[in-house]
């Protein structure tokens, strides 16, 4: 089976690989730990294979393993870097402070966001005295948009008083009717791609239910195709986490009470002059004649109020910048 197993990282197809360093991990199989590390060395394969590799290489303390994080942290990959940043991190050697700060002044975004995240998870006076003066920066309005979250993210894990302090002093420049405040930090940074994963796959944010990009999804609310290209990024994130402050024209809520007394609810459509014609998510397009209905109420907005119960705040960043995407 180990000989096969070594064939599958060699030859195998990448869902193959990945599928085959899952196992070795999983069974805890050092003999092809060099293969793993070929793999990480191998610019051609797959990335995710690759930082797959690199991860049971670590997890295994195989003896290559510097070597590995070596070509890692210098590879063209971005994620291969990053996963090599938070192993050398993690790994409990002196000296894993320096080697984050380097890369917050001069790293890709995502390398930043990573070290921030993985300072974050450092104990000690060294870390808490940066990720103190990173939460002064975002109080001075002198931080990238991009790295808000993760900087608020760490220090909200830390004791120390310093960090406590540059916490309370960025909290006070909150303004009374700032109905953003606590989702500003996700206006920036996040993942396109993840958050389209998140739009069209999502069960539990249903995008894709009621809003339609290219040919995929529902008709209930506004096609976002070009959305990016007529609404600013704070519209964008106000629709997901405040969706009943504004309401798109023609899209409002309307709720048909029958003089039999059911009701229906759903987003109004143009109809004839006897009738009333709703599209409701669940139901589709649904006509009522005006003589039977008993009296018809204005609704909230049909996008649920509920995103910030079910997505985390990363998980908003990146739907943002999803929307930001469709230009």
């Amino acid at each position: 089976a180990r000989p096969m197993l070594a064939a599958a990282l060699r030859t195998g197809a990448t869902p193959v690989r990945l599928a085959a360093v899952k196992a070795a991990s999983q069974l805890d199989i050092a003999d092809v730990n060099p293969v793993l590390s070929e793999l990480v060395g191998d610019a051609k394969s797959d990335t995710k294979v690759r930082v797959d590799a690199l991860n049971r290489l670590a997890s295994s303390k195989d003896a290559q393993l510097d070597a590995a994080l070596e070509l890692a942290a210098k590879d063209k990959a971005e994620p291969l870097r990053i996963a090599a940043t938070s192993i050398r991190a993690k790994s409990g050697k002196g000296g894993a402070v320096a080697p984050l700060l380097a890369i917050i002044s001069s790293g890709t975004v995502g390398e930043k966001q990573n070290a921030i995240a993985t300072l974050g998870g450092l104990a000690g006076a060294e870390a808490d005295g940066k990720i103190a003066a990173l939460v002064t920066e975002l109080a001075d309005g002198k931080l990238a948009p991009e790295l808000q979250l993760e900087v608020l993210e760490a220090a909200d894990k830390r004791a120390a008083a310093k960090v406590k302090a540059a916490l309370d002093q960025f909290k006070a420049l909150r303004k009374a009717d700032d109905t953003l405040w606590n989702y500003r930090m996700t206006l920036a940074g996040g993942s396109a791609a993840s958050g389209k994963k998140i739009f069209l796959e999502r069960v539990e944010a249903s995008c894709a239910r009621c809003h339609k990009v290219g040919p995929d999804g529902g008709e209930v609310g506004p096609v976002l195709d070009g959305i990016a290209a007529r609404q600013t990024r704070e519209y964008l994130l106000a629709s997901l986490v405040t969706p009943n402050a504004t309401i798109a024209p023609g899209f409002e809520s309307l709720i048909v009470v029958l003089k039999d007394g059911r009701n229906f609810a759903g987003v109004a459509k143009a109809g004839g002059a006897d009738e009333v014609v709703i599209n409701s998510p669940e139901d589709g397009v649904m006509k009522f004649k005006k003589a039977d209905i008993a009296k018809i109420q204005k609704g909230q907005s049909a996008m649920p109020d509920t995103m910030i119960n079910v997505l985390s705040k990363r998980d908003i960043r990146d739907l943002v910048e999803f929307l930001a995407s469709l230009k």
